[in-house]
């Protein structure tokens, strides 16, 4: 069944359809359609990431994350993931593995995350004068699975990319 825009916005669109249900009937699903997005998790060397501490007006709180950002109209996910980690950390990913991708909020959006690790960087990292971050910081890998326990890494992207990275590493 066709559906109808009733927002529109940069990142995503808010839609509405009618659904046939199995029994027969309609329902109206509303969403938010998006293009998706990307977290990147910056390996600095076998026992240091990279993370930084953004302000989350949504959820009115400052926040230990991963690179991470949406994917542009015509942009790939591998492409978002390198302008995303060069925007917020001054980094440029010499390799991308995708660690895989996940539906964050598949009940009200068509969202897909796609997680990728990098080992090999170029640069320094920096806070660009644009970027969203506060405080860009090396963690150790101790230290950021202790943040993870304890709660300091609330987002789902960032949460889901050290589980998978680190089951496999250590």
């Amino acid at each position: 069944m066709p559906s109808t825009v009733l927002f529109s916005c940069p990142r995503f669109d808010v839609r509405q359809e009618d659904i046939e249900l199995a029994s027969g009937g309609v329902e109206q699903l509303f969403y938010i359609d998006s293009r998706g997005g990307v977290v990147i998790l910056p390996i600095l060397d076998e026992d240091h990431i990279l993370m930084q501490k953004q302000y989350r007006h949504t959820v009115g709180d400052f926040c230990w994350e991963l690179p991470a950002g949406g994917i542009d109209m015509a942009e790939s996910p591998i492409q978002a993931a390198r302008r995303e980690l060069k925007e917020e950390t001054g980094l440029t990913a010499l390799d991308l593995k995708e660690l895989g991708r996940f539906y964050p909020s598949n009940g009200i959006s068509n969202e897909v995350v796609h997680m990728f690790v990098t080992e090999e960087l170029q640069g320094v990292p920096t806070l660009s004068d644009n970027a969203e971050g506060v405080d860009l910081r090396q963690f150790t890998v101790n230290e950021a699975m202790s943040l993870l326990l304890e709660h300091k890494i609330p987002g789902a992207s960032s949460m889901l990319a050290l589980l998978l990275y680190f089951r496999g590493k250590y």
